[in-house]
């Protein structure tokens, strides 16, 4: 099991990503995140799916409600298959 990561940052950029992939998720919009680390000042990509957060964090990132605020963000690192 990958390690969960803890930090703080900023929700810089967000980019909408639609799913192509045949399977039930077909359709569905994702999010691409730049996130900017307080500790360090380095960007982190990181990819939002509607089926792995709750609906409020969703609305907030689809609404662009984050801009100019800090978050705790809570993540897991996966490889690429």
């Amino acid at each position: 099991m990958p390690k969960l990561q803890e930090f703080t940052g900023q929700i810089v950029s967000k980019e909408a990503l639609k799913v192509y992939k045949k399977n039930e998720f077909y359709g569905n919009i994702n999010y691409k995140l730049t996130i900017l680390k307080e500790k360090d000042k380095k960007k982190l990509i990181i990819f939002v799916y509607a089926n792995l957060v709750t609906e409020q964090i969703y609305q907030v990132i689809k609404e662009s409600h984050y801009f100019a605020q800090r978050y705790l963000f809570f993540c897991v690192r996966k490889k690429k298959t």
